[in-house]
Parts: C-alpha cells; structure tokens; sequence
C-alpha cells in the first residue's frame, strides 16, 4: 500500500468518523452509507472496506463498543459486495442516471439491516423476524437519509475525485 493510499483511507474514515458523531443524536440518519456506496465508483473495493472498517471500529469506541461493531464491519462489506455488482450488471460501464443510483442508494439500508438482524439473532439464540419487525422504523430513517444524502454527495464527491486526477 503507497503512502497515497494510506493518505487517502485515513483522510476518508476521519470525515466518516466525523459525520457519523455530528449526526450520533439522530438514530440512522447518517451520510456515511451514502459516502461508502459513493466511494465504490472512485476507489478499489478493498480501500472502501478498510474505510468502512476503521469508521465502524473508530466510533465503537466514542458510541459504545460491543460484538455488533464486527457485525457492523460485515454488514457494510456484505452491502458493498452487493452494491459494486449490482452496479457492474445494471450499468457495465455506463454511467446511470444519478435518479436511479439514488433509489437503488435507498435500499442497501435494508440489506444492512437485515445482515445485521441475521447476525444478531444467530448470536442470541432468537428468531430472525423479530429483529426485522423492530428495527424496521430505524430502516426507513435509514433508507430516507441515504437518498437524501445521495445526490448532495455525489456533486461533492465527484468534484473531489476529478481535481484529485488532475494534480496527481
């Protein structure tokens, strides 16, 4: 891994560390989903994982830290894996419109979530359906941060990834 790399990885996790503390008051309304998904189209898959790792593991720290932390770190490579080929087999190498990258933003959520309830009732002995049923509220607010989030990321991260080619 190049300096630059490294550079880069930490530089993104901190702004997702940050982002995710400024909203910790609002339960899952949160940008860092839409960033990390956002991210897939610019940087190799491994560097997004690392980053959604080391903002999982570094907010664990300042929101609490527990086994769902690891869940968390899986759920957002689980989410990522499906995103980069749901990508790659609906657009190839077109870009998609930016209204249908943030509808299909709208349900990796639930994905994430659901990744989550599985593991959550695996580890505590329960069935998957009330995790589900419960966290399905917290779901939509998810959902409907990441479709907010989407598009106002998209412009600025864009930006940031096109002047970053032109000086390196």
């Amino acid at each position: 891994m190049t300096v630059r790399q490294m550079t880069r990885i930490a530089i993104l996790s901190s702004l997702c560390v940050a982002l995710r503390l400024l909203f910790g008051a609002f339960p899952n309304i949160k940008p860092i989903t839409a960033i990390f998904l956002l991210l897939i189209g610019y940087l190799p898959f491994w560097q997004v994982v690392t980053i959604a790792s080391l903002t999982m593991l570094v907010t664990g720290l300042y929101l609490g830290f527990g086994i769902w932390v690891i869940w968390q770190i899986v759920a957002y490579t689980v989410v990522l894996a499906i995103w980069k080929a749901l990508t790659a087999i609906l657009f190839g190498k077109k870009e998609a419109t930016l209204v249908l990258q943030t509808i299909l933003s709208g349900v990796m959520p639930f994905i994430y979530s659901l990744v989550m309830a599985l593991f959550s009732s695996v580890t505590y002995g329960t069935s998957l359906w009330p995790y589900v049923i419960n966290g399905l509220s917290f779901d939509v607010l998810h959902a409907v941060s990441t479709v907010c989030f989407y598009p106002i990321l998209f412009y600025i991260l864009r930006r940031f990834f096109v002047y970053e080619k032109n000086i390196f």
